[in-house]
């Protein structure tokens, strides 16, 4: 019996569906398919997995010569039913990498927005209670408030947006997928293009989270520790960390979209 075979039965076995069994694995669905229909086979670390979840040794899952001793009659494989490819032409791959470009954009800057939102309300906040603004506490924490909801709000409007702009396309998140001749060879082209900014965003990004409690420390360093200037560089962190988000978020949504086809 070969591998794909035996995934297939001790996962029956257990009583177990592929999103059952990806989940233990911490891998797609799409990749339990795969191996069960002997499309791609895991590596290593995926098998000691298997035998780890399964309790079967890694000899029975890698020798076909070896049977695992199962009283009765091994469970019926219906391996019709156990993967369906959906096909996927090169003017849906493209229109699906175009909608992940967009929709990269649109939900990073709604995630920036929501992390930015509260920051006039903290500068308001800190220059009223130091008497450096001409307002009222309730007008200064009123405006605050309404640019927070206001900020949020976008944000929520962007993440929305981009859910419905992209339903026709959740089916790929969830199926198999057999992509038409070239459409591996053209995202690989896309992918290696992509790669150097993937890196340096992705580095930029991370960097940028890290060194967004500099302000606070700064103000201590030039102020001492005077809570009015400690207050007001608190804007500034949350600004280093929505720019470094925002990087993260656009970054790696366009490079799953790439992956995703390439499963």
């Amino acid at each position: 019996m070969i591998l794909a075979d035996k995934i297939i039965e001790l996962r029956k076995k257990n009583g177990w569906s592929q999103e059952d069994l990806a989940e233990k694995l911490d891998v797609s669905r799409q990749s339990i398919s795969k191996w069960e229909g002997a499309q791609s086979i895991p590596d290593m670390n995926k098998i000691l997995k298997l035998s780890e979840v399964f309790s079967v040794s890694t000899d029975y899952l890698l020798k076909d010569e070896i049977e695992l001793d199962i009283p009765g009659e091994a469970p019926k494989v219906d391996t019709d039913s156990s993967f369906k490819e959906v096909p996927v032409s090169m003017e849906e791959a493209n229109a699906f990498l175009a909608h992940k470009n967009q929709s990269a954009s649109q939900i990073a800057l709604g995630v920036l927005l929501c992390i930015l939102s509260p920051t006039l309300l903290i500068a308001l906040a800190t220059l009223q209670e130091s008497a450096r603004i001409p307002l009222s506490e309730g007008k200064a924490v009123g405006i605050g408030v309404l640019f927070l909801f206001l900020l949020a709000g976008v944000g929520v409007a962007l993440f929305i947006k981009s859910s419905i702009e992209g339903d026709r396309f959740h089916y790929m998140e969830k199926e198999l997928l057999n992509t038409a001749y070239g459409v591996n060879g053209m995202v690989q082209e896309k992918k290696s293009r992509f790669q150097g900014t993937y890196i340096s965003q992705m580095i930029l990004g991370i960097f940028l989270c890290i060194i967004a409690v500099s302000p606070i420390f700064i103000s201590m360093i030039i102020f001492g520790e005077d809570d009015f200037h400690t207050a007001l560089s608190v804007p500034f962190l949350l600004l280093f960390v929505a720019v470094g988000v925002f990087l993260i978020v656009k970054t790696n949504i366009i490079w799953d979209s790439m992956n995703m086809l390439l499963e």
